[in-house]
């Protein structure tokens, strides 16, 4: 075993009579490291060599971006580690909730604000958020952050036949029945079209997107007075309806 960084660039084998897969033949030159001492040069004549010992391959260092969400990953499991930070290791799902919803409002205004800088930062403490509840799944033995990852490449793929499939849709607007007919497919068993909505949002966002998925359906027609159509209408026209309503009710305190 070898300690990171090393270790998230080496792929070992062995220990008898294997050569490195095939995958590593479009890979950059690199070192073969063994008991019998190193060889440099092409993957390509370095992969279909065969060692009587164990071998690792560590390709070139260069873009250090290619390790960073290894190395961050690391950081999490050694502040959750027995001698780490007593406020990391406290922290569960639970206790975890109020920061996720705080750090998602944060990376909202940064977008909104435009600021690069501030925007960097903030998804970065968004994506610590999914580290600290990835790494105490993995702690529990229930899923890890590789699992996440994993789902979320198939539903990307599922939810795009068009582009991993041989279904051709040549806009967004023509694809989008198609979209929603997926995303049913997925969500069969729930009841009507406003099941499943999240129970954590504002009274003004649950209004949005309950709307969102209405006019989808071709409910939203059959509304009284049509409140939900000047709703929506003022929603597209970039009115923050939320922000409104707390500065009038700031205006009555």
């Amino acid at each position: 075993r070898t300690p990171w960084p090393t270790a998230q660039a080496v792929a070992i084998y062995g220990p008898k009579n294997e050569s490195l897969p095939t995958e590593l033949l479009e890979a950059p030159d690199g070192t073969l490291h063994g008991r019998g001492g190193n060889r440099s040069g092409p993957v390509m004549e370095l992969a279909q060599a065969r060692r009587e010992d164990e071998v690792l391959y560590v390709p070139p260092f260069g873009d250090r971006s290619a390790l960073s969400f290894a190395a961050a990953k690391s950081v999490m499991t050694r502040l959750r580690a027995p001698d780490g930070c007593p406020w990391d290791r406290e922290q569960t799902y639970q206790s975890l909730l109020p920061y996720l919803l705080e750090e998602a409002a944060e990376v909202y205004d940064a977008i909104l604000g435009g600021n690069v800088h501030e925007m960097v930062e903030e998804l970065g403490d968004l994506l610590l958020q999914v580290l600290f509840h990835a790494e105490i799944g993995e702690e529990e033995g229930r899923f890890s952050v590789g699992e996440i990852a994993l789902a979320l490449r198939d539903k990307l793929r599922r939810r795009h036949p068009h582009v991993f499939g041989d279904e051709h849709y040549p806009t967004a607007e023509q694809f989008l029945p198609r979209w929603e007919e997926l995303k049913r497919e997925e969500q069969q068993g729930r009841n009507g079209e406003l099941s499943g909505l999240p129970r954590s949002l504002s009274s003004l966002a649950m209004a949005e997107k309950a709307i969102r998925r209405l006019h989808r359906s071709g409910v939203d027609e059959a509304t009284d007075e049509g409140w939900l159509r000047e709703f929506e209408t003022a929603i597209q026209s970039g009115r923050d309806l939320e922000a409104e309503v707390r500065q009038e009710i700031l205006a009555l305190v």
